[in-house]
């Protein structure tokens, strides 16, 4: 075998050994279920692939042969600002001219 296909072999035998180890220890199996898709996706990294690799590459390919066509210079036009107050300025708005309530006089 080549040294590249030992690659994801070697880390999958020192995994288990590494949870062997520690699978003993208490609540150290909490943290091997928080790895595990992390160590999912390394796994075939280690092995020199990547995940949808070749979609990328189709990917690639097909934006990089697509011609861009030139941008057209639309006339700017300017943004009609809303006068109309929204959220907390509307609460702010309606509440600003209020006095509190009088306090009833005790008997």
């Amino acid at each position: 075998m080549t040294r590249r296909a030992l690659r994801p072999l070697a880390f999958l035998a020192a995994l288990a050994a590494l949870w062997a180890v520690t699978h003993s220890v208490d609540g150290l199996s909490v943290g091997w279920l928080a790895l595990a898709p992390a160590l999912m996706l390394l796994a075939p990294l280690l092995g020199g692939r990547y995940v949808g690799e070749t979609t990328l590459r189709r990917l690639a390919v097909r934006r990089a042969t697509v011609p861009r066509r030139a941008l057209a210079t639309a006339p700017v036009r300017w943004r009609i600002l809303d006068a109309t107050p929204h959220g907390g300025l509307l609460l702010a708005r309606r509440t600003a001219g209020r006095a509190p309530p009088l306090a009833a006089p005790a008997r």
